[in-house]
């Protein structure tokens, strides 16, 4: 998932920070793509993207969820008017003690989208058996507007103090790059995902997020079959390889992985999971990196 990695883009053609994924196989349909921030990006949206992957990639996955709940036609595209506190609520963040969120929490939601907003995505994808790849390219999302509300109508607007102004909704779509005929005829359902993951706590369960978001993009791009993944790989993935105490503390990283995976199946991400090495998971050596695990995905185009 590029998304958990902000921290790490680098200059990448043709972005001016950016990363490559690919997702599928030759056999069954590759996606090749490459995400990043275009020349002249906010250095402050890219400190906030990177500040918290876990809550990104929920939020990525909050305007996934809420576009196919509420949009009158998903395949059909256009655009959806939600309110910020819908957003706030579909990605985890607890209301005031009275009920609702506070204004803070709210600018806090504004500023993120508008982040994400700045995100593009640069790629292919070539259906298994095509000759001709499909382009995939443009921003990630499209916002529209942005709009806020006040309790006070003074007589004089351009006096209004910005304490009495609060977000309020947005208007959203997917990118262009979503709305090609040939794309969406063969993944209509691109960003369906287990409403669990939501749940997830960004602030203690952010293994099983990260996890979580990775695993989502691969199932579908696996057709839903189960996938045997090196321990390794799945980390680098996700971006949680780059703790600078993660050789040495062994025991504890198996610990973390383990109950990130038992945790997705809690959330309906996945179905099932299960070491591929002598000691089953009991008792993990210190190349654990390079053992087998195998998941099971739910097939979320069936209900």
């Amino acid at each position: 998932m590029a998304l958990s990695t902000v921290g790490r883009w680098r200059p990448y053609y043709p972005f001016a920070l950016g990363c490559s994924a690919t997702f599928g196989s030759k056999r069954q349909g590759e996606v090749q793509v490459r995400v990043g921030l275009p020349e002249g990006f906010d250095e402050a949206e890219r400190d906030l993207l990177a500040a918290n992957p876990p809550r990104l990639v929920k939020a990525h996955y909050a305007l996934w969820g809420r576009y196919f709940q509420d949009s009158p036609d998903p395949e059909a595209g256009g655009t959806l008017g939600v309110e910020i506190s819908q957003f706030l609520e579909d990605t985890g963040i607890r209301k005031a003690a009275r009920g609702g969120f506070k204004r803070e929490r709210k600018e806090e939601a504004l500023a993120l989208l508008k982040a994400l907003s700045a995100v593009r995505l640069y790629g292919s994808f070539a259906p298994a058996g095509s000759v001709s790849p499909i382009s995939l390219r443009g921003p990630l999302w499209h916002f529209g507007s942005f709009s806020g509300r006040t309790d006070r109508a003074p007589s004089r607007p351009e006096y209004l103090d910005p304490g009495q102004w609060e977000p309020f909704s947005y208007i959203y779509a997917p990118g262009s790059w979503f709305y090609r005929d040939d794309w969406r005829a063969r993944n209509r359902f691109t960003g369906k995902v287990s409403r669990g993951l939501l749940r997830l706590r960004a602030d203690t369960e952010g293994w099983a997020i990260l996890i979580g978001g990775y695993l989502a993009t691969l199932a579908r791009t696996n057709h839903y079959a189960p996938k045997s993944l090196k321990v390794a790989t799945l980390l680098e993935k996700t971006g949680l390889a780059q703790s600078e105490d993660a050789a040495q503390r062994t025991g504890t990283f198996a610990d973390k992985l383990e109950r990130a995976l038992n945790r997705l199946i809690d959330a309906r991400v996945v179905t099932h999971w299960k070491w591929d090495h002598s000691e089953g998971g009991e008792e993990i050596d210190p190349s654990w990196r390079e053992a087998i695990v195998k998941i099971g995905f739910r097939d979320e185009t069936v209900g």
